[in-house]
């Protein structure tokens, strides 16, 4: 259960500025009472890819979130960069690609 939802977490971070810098170039689908079709199709196209991807690679990925949490858990025991300034700055970098 576990492996499965890192699988979907780790896919949805990937998807998410992927989906913010391609989306522009999507060109627009609308059903006839004016919903967009293009924003679920874009997104849903690029998670389920990603989530073939992670699992393709898992160990690759699995090896990689590993390295990064000890990583970012000693520079942030050592006061230096920390879970709290990653988010902020993933925060920040998704809302500079709008």
């Amino acid at each position: 259960m576990a492996h499965a939802v890192i699988i979907y977490l780790v896919a949805l971070l990937v998807t998410l500025p992927l989906f913010i810098i391609l989306y522009p170039y999507v060109p627009e689908l609308r059903v006839p009472p004016g919903f967009r079709v293009d924003h679920l199709l874009t997104f849903a196209v690029l998670l389920i890819a990603l989530i073939i991807l992670v699992r393709r690679f898992q160990m690759m990925v699995y090896v990689l979130l590993v390295v990064g949490a000890v990583a970012i858990t000693i520079t942030g025991l050592g006061g230096g960069y920390g879970f709290r300034d990653l988010y902020g700055d993933y925060a920040m970098f998704l809302h500079s690609l709008r």
